[in-house]
């Protein structure tokens, strides 16, 4: 994005990002909409890391203010108004977002401002997310036209906020520029959502909530190097705080850049860690120092127990005159433990005999780095990215436990995490003949026709499991009452012996299909329930 300096991530996730809206021209499977899903999911972890950024932008600022109010007042209002109207624009998308959920799956708000991505089930629906967006074709009634005239006045009061001299120098970092085709001009709603399905919609929506945190970050900081600047000029030099991340797995090292902004010297600063005095003038206490060289010092400490850390400390630069001036600093980091997920893809628990699909990921650690096992002597087989395949055996437990570990940046391996399942047997299912069950009329010539009886589970069980139908009895009468066949078979098919006798069948014959045994893949046996046939 225009006006700052991306990451490596951030850049990587603006490439994946057009590539997978390039692919909207093409007919969408299912690996393209899993494939919005990830991309949303990379940009809602990247726009919360830069939320914690600027988070911590805002608490140099408040220290600054605790320590000069006069000096940084008036800049400090100014980003609480950037803060507000960031978070207020933030909100509006995401009730956008919850909208379209709403909109789409059919459910209440309520359930839908909770519900992931990627537990949507119309992810390629596009006639409803387009009507939401686009109101009536042209775009002109539409949540784009509104959302699109809140981002512009975001962008102009963004910008207001800053000095005459810095506002040129602040690029729009989101285009809401329209496309100039050769006969016509495509505006940017339709650019952006018209025909548009859902997985996509949202990520584009995602997206946009980056671009404003990436202009609230760029404007907070410009505010805050204002006052920064002005003061080096008149020998006043406070201290920064650049840590690498203020979100640290439990077990790795926090580490932060300590530097002297907007100060250029070959003299390296002197940094002492402790607790600030009252008025934030010196140490009360030193717990230790951080060596100085070219001009910044890198703070370390290792990540051991959960927690919020707050540290603090001074900054000790001799100034041309051989003085010694002392500038504060404070800042803090997060420790958590791993942020494990793992879900039963189809359903909330697993079934004996059948592979049940699971999804496991831990933000932050690629998929390829992911090791997962299962216990109760099951097997678990990786099936995509974060997609794996729990194969239950009959003879397991009535509980297992999936166990999730990834191999590090330095090559050793650390627990992530573990998430129990309840394991089940498979529901009981239904005998069938020609499809149907209960009470079945046909015609004698469509009796004789058939082969056997299956069976079936119902229809809103998500796995088509396999039920072996061993043996079965059959009792045919004649149309005054009379018993014809009264008989046990094995097996599911009609043998020679039962055709003949069906070849015999007339108009008001009743055929009962009864105490019939079999067994499922969970190697669990069924007595399932009769089918009576009724010839007309």
């Amino acid at each position: 994005m225009a006006g700052s300096k991306e990451t490596p991530r951030q850049k990587m996730i603006g490439m994946m990002y057009l590539v997978l809206t390039a692919l909207l021209a093409l007919n969408i499977s299912k690996d393209v909409l899993d494939a919005f899903v990830n991309v949303d999911e990379s940009l809602t972890i990247t726009n919360s890391a830069m939320a914690m950024k600027t988070g911590s932008l805002y608490s140099d600022f408040d220290l600054a203010r605790s320590i000069d109010p006069e000096k940084v007042g008036h800049y400090w209002k100014r980003a609480q108004e950037a803060k507000a109207l960031s978070a207020t624009l933030h909100l509006f998308i995401d009730s956008i977002k919850t909208a379209l959920v709403s909109g789409t799956e059919g459910i209440p708000i309520v359930e839908a401002d909770t519900m992931g991505l990627r537990n949507v089930n119309k992810k390629d629906a596009y006639d409803m997310p387009t009507h939401i967006m686009m109101g009536d074709g042209e775009g002109s009634k539409g949540v784009a036209v509104a959302l699109k005239q809140r981002l512009e006045i975001y962008q102009e009061n963004m910008r207001g906020l800053l000095d005459e001299a810095d506002r040129p120098s602040l690029s729009t970092s989101i285009d809401l520029s329209d496309r100039k085709m050769k006969d016509a001009t495509s505006t940017w709603e339709a650019n952006m959502f018209y025909h548009t399905p859902l997985a996509a919609t949202i990520t584009i929506l995602t997206k946009l909530q980056g671009d404003v945190a990436t202009m609230e970050q760029d404007v907070v900081n410009r505010l805050f190097r204002s006052f920064n600047r002005k003061d080096f000029f008149f020998d006043t030099i406070a201290a920064t705080v650049l840590p690498q991340s203020s979100y640290v797995l439990q077990g790795e090292k926090y580490s932060a850049d300590i530097i002297v902004a907007a100060y250029s010297t070959t003299r390296s600063p002197g940094i002492r860690i402790g607790k600030l005095n009252a008025d934030g003038t010196d140490l009360a206490s030193v717990t230790s120092t951080v060596p100085g060289i070219n001009g910044m010092g890198r703070y370390e400490v290792d990540a051991s127990r959960e927690g919020v850390f707050t540290y603090e400390g001074m900054v000790d630069l001799t100034d041309s005159e051989g003085k010694v001036q002392s500038y504060p600093f404070r800042s803090e980091y997060i420790v958590a433990r791993p942020s494990l997920v793992v879900s039963a893809t189809s359903m909330n628990q697993f079934y004996k005999g059948v592979e049940n699909p699971v999804s496991i990921s831990v933000p932050g650690i690629p998929s390829e780095r992911i090791r997962a096992t299962i216990t109760g002597g099951n097997t678990l087989r990786k099936a995509g990215a974060q997609e794996y395949l729990a194969v239950i055996s009959p003879s397991s437990p009535a509980s297992v436990t999936v166990n999730v570990s990834a191999v590090m940046d330095d090559g050793s391996t650390r627990n992530m995490g573990s998430m129990e399942f309840r394991v089940s047997r498979l529901p009981k299912p239904a005998l069938t003949l020609s499809g149907k069950d209960g009470t079945i009329r046909m015609t004698a010539n469509e009796l004789k026709a058939q082969l056997g009886l299956s069976s079936r589970y119902d229809p809103s069980f998500a796995y088509n499991g396999i039920c072996t139908i061993k043996r079965f009895n059959v009792l045919m009468m004649n149309n005054q009452g009379d018993i014809l066949v009264r008989k046990q078979f094995n097996g599911n098919r009609f043998d020679n012996e039962l055709k003949n006798a069906f070849d015999k069948a007339r108009k008001g014959f009743r055929i009962t299909f009864e105490d019939v045994r079999a067994v499922g893949v969970d190697e669990v046996e069924h007595t399932l329930g009769p089918i009576i046939v009724e010839v007309i």
